[in-house]
């Protein structure tokens, strides 16, 4: 006959009887079938009543298997009252057949697997949409600030110059003016002598702008050569020394319309023999 002996309960004071190989087999450790309060059997002995509930022994979980060290209580309390008082003995328990590691190492186990969450679908797509906006937003932030850092160079483009002559009429900034200095020609070129300075010429031209918009008034270059082509004078002219009349102080030659100039000289002497007119921009401020 196997010997056994009484525990209490140090919570709800439920007698149980117990016997040492259980208590090996659960390391001393039990849990009450009334309040599944767990505690160390050895501690709680008692000789003096007979056990009112039988005892559960709370076994030792391998890491491996992965089992709840919970029962289920709603069994457990049905299988309680079944049992009647006389027979009221723990159930046979299998002694392992080695030593199992302790309780704690199994929830060291648990604590240190990874659980793998599956994010719902409406979720992460609202968290796609959400990058997929920062990231256009920064785009834009990006383009924009690198169009107005740039703007002195970008808007001299005939193409993206509409968008930026109306951005500044709200940002209160300047653009420099469109410069094309190719497109301006001279149609016809003529020196004939000063009619009051008998050592003073006078050059008559005829220019225009062929580009498609107005752009600064530039400068003249008029240089005369040798009949071997050996330049043997030149004088530059700025736009307030050769604008007169109705043109003085105006700032831009119009698109597409003849102007006609003329300017003094002091007569180079007679090698010049040839003479050419070139047009230079004006230096921006």
């Amino acid at each position: 006959m196997i010997s056994s002996r009484i525990t209490r309960c140090p919570k709800c004071q439920t007698s149980f009887k117990v016997t040492q190989a259980q208590l090996r087999a659960a390391g001393g450790s039990v849990r009450c079938g009334s309040c599944l309060e767990v505690f160390d059997a050895q501690s709680n002995m008692s000789a003096d009543a007979a056990p009112e509930r039988p005892l559960q022994i709370k076994p030792q979980v391998k890491p491996s298997e992965k089992q709840s060290s919970q029962p289920d209580k709603t069994a457990e309390r049905n299988a309680t009252r079944d049992s009647k008082p006389e027979a009221s003995t723990t159930r046979a328990i299998e002694s392992p057949s080695e030593e199992e590691p302790p309780f704690h190492s199994f929830l060291d186990t648990l604590d240190n697997e990874h659980v793998e969450v599956e994010e719902e679908p409406g979720r992460s797509s609202l968290k796609i949409a959400g990058w997929l906006t920062l990231i256009l937003i920064f785009s834009i932030t990006l383009a924009g600030q690198y169009a107005w850092f740039n703007r002195d160079q970008l808007s001299l483009d005939p193409r993206l110059r509409p968008a930026y002559t109306f951005s500044c009429q709200y940002l209160k900034c300047s653009l420099p003016a469109l410069v094309n200095i190719n497109a301006i020609k001279s149609l016809q070129l003529h020196i004939r002598s000063h009619p009051r300075q008998s050592e003073g010429l006078v050059v008559d031209s005829v220019i225009i702008n062929e580009a498609k918009f107005p752009q600064p008034w530039p400068r003249l270059e008029l240089t005369f050569s040798d009949i071997n082509g050996q330049p043997v004078a030149s004088r530059r002219f700025r736009p307030k020394e050769y604008l007169g009349g109705a043109l003085a102080g105006s700032r831009e030659i119009p698109s597409g319309q003849p102007i006609r100039l003329s300017m003094e000289i002091v007569d180079p002497g007679n090698g010049a023999t040839n003479y050419q007119l070139r047009f230079l921009p004006v230096k921006q401020r």
